[in-house]
């Protein structure tokens, strides 16, 4: 059975991470908009280490 291609590998994780951070744009805007002040800082915190989490998970070095 051949191999799959290396790009199969790569692209996933990084569109699995623009969908995150789009995720977290789109939920901190509405937070800022609507929420009260602490409660919109919370969450962009909270976002922001969902971020890091999951750019932390991301496979590397495999080319």
């Amino acid at each position: 059975m051949p191999n799959t291609p290396i790009a199969l590998r790569i692209v996933p994780s990084r569109l699995a991470l623009a969908v995150h951070l789009l995720l977290v744009l789109v939920v901190a805007g509405l937070a800022l908009w609507f929420a009260p002040a602490w409660v919109a800082s919370l969450a962009i915190v909270s976002l922001a280490g969902v971020l890091v989490i999951e750019g932390r998970r991301r496979p590397r070095g495999e080319l």
